[in-house]
């Protein structure tokens, strides 16, 4: 029986895996070469690391305002396949393998194999490969940005290595934790802080609930941050001494540095784009059109984990039931 069972589950992993795959080969099927406008927005995604590959300095040769980590990733998969706009779109592909993947696993975790499946199914159908504009550019094979696509993946990375450290921590695990954060820095600032807070929430919760079983285990100590802060600070740092080659200090500091001096820069906060895409153009009529969605949303969504809650496994209710609902 138990060998039966064995079987059954490898038989439900390669369904699972079939599906998912056929699915991120279909799509890229209907857009195959699709993906980009040929004019607007992409054409720096090709221009920058191109130039840099060219032996040209990113800050110094180039004007740039995000993170340095995208564009010399990007060169560096022109030093070595040629400077092709098909070379980054295979690189782009096998990054989605990648990413689809551990989304996979991150979905397991939370939940089984059947939601995983069905939720990477919605990850390369609606947020991947889709065309959601009418004239490509937000996908993760010819980004409008390359920092968003990066970021995203080393964030699902961080998730499954911040799981595993809440079960088993060690001291190369919190270093390793470190340096995704820091790689993520060396990308977009909003895509740090939401890692740094993810982290910061997760270990918090791991250690009350260690406390809260009496046991110690998993509950990080100060050198176990430590171990963090230091893996965090390689990434940042690396990229100042490599900065220092062709520029000064504070020039390489700005380098690493980003996005981060813009943030609060006036001239760019005060902007009507950026008010309206942060919402605090007309925050109080945003502000209830959030609570609004919110409502609905959990209208929606309301039965379905009321279902989770009381049409688990253990209830014995069949998984097409679970599904449908």
């Amino acid at each position: 029986m138990r060998s039966l069972g064995h079987e059954n589950s490898r038989i439900s992993n390669w369904l699972a895996f079939g599906l998912v795959a056929g699915t991120g080969v279909l799509m890229l099927r209907i857009s195959w070469r699709r993906w980009t406008h040929a004019i607007i927005d992409f054409g720096r995604e090709l221009y920058v690391p191109w130039r840099l590959s060219e032996g040209e300095v990113l800050y110094r040769d180039l004007a740039y305002f995000n993170g340095p980590l995208s564009p010399y990733l990007n060169s560096l998969v022109f030093r070595l396949a040629g400077d092709s706009y098909m070379s980054l779109v295979v690189f782009n592909i096998g990054l989605l393998a990648i990413g689809t993947w551990m989304l996979f696993r991150l979905l397991s975790r939370l939940g089984n194999r059947t939601s995983a499946t069905m939720g990477c199914v919605l990850f390369l159908v609606i947020f991947a490969l889709a065309d959601l504009t009418g004239f490509g550019n937000y996908n993760f094979v010819t980004p409008y940005s390359h920092e968003m696509t990066h970021a995203s993946l080393l964030s699902l990375g961080l998730f499954l290595l911040l799981g595993t450290i809440l079960g088993q921590p060690t001291a190369w695990r919190f270093s390793g934790l470190g340096v995704l954060l820091g790689l993520i820095f060396l990308t977009k600032p909003e895509f740090f802080l939401a890692a740094s807070m993810a982290v910061a929430i997760g270990l918090t919760l791991g250690r009350f609930r260690q406390v809260h079983r009496s046991s110690g285990r998993g509950s990080p100590s100060l050198t176990d941050i430590l171990w963090l802060i230091g893996g965090l600070l390689v990434p940042p740092l690396t990229a100042w001494v490599l900065f220092l080659v062709p520029m000064s200090p504070t020039a390489a500091l700005r380098g690493v540095l980003g996005s981060w001096e813009y943030v609060f820069l006036d001239e760019l906060t005060e902007l009507a784009f950026y008010r309206h895409g942060m919402g605090i153009d007309h925050p109080g009529l945003n502000l209830t059109s959030t609570m609004l969605w919110s409502g609905i949303l959990a209208c929606v969504l309301g039965p379905a984990l009321l279902a989770a809650r009381y049409l688990g496994p253990r209830s014995g209710s069949p998984s097409w039931l679970m599904l449908a609902t």
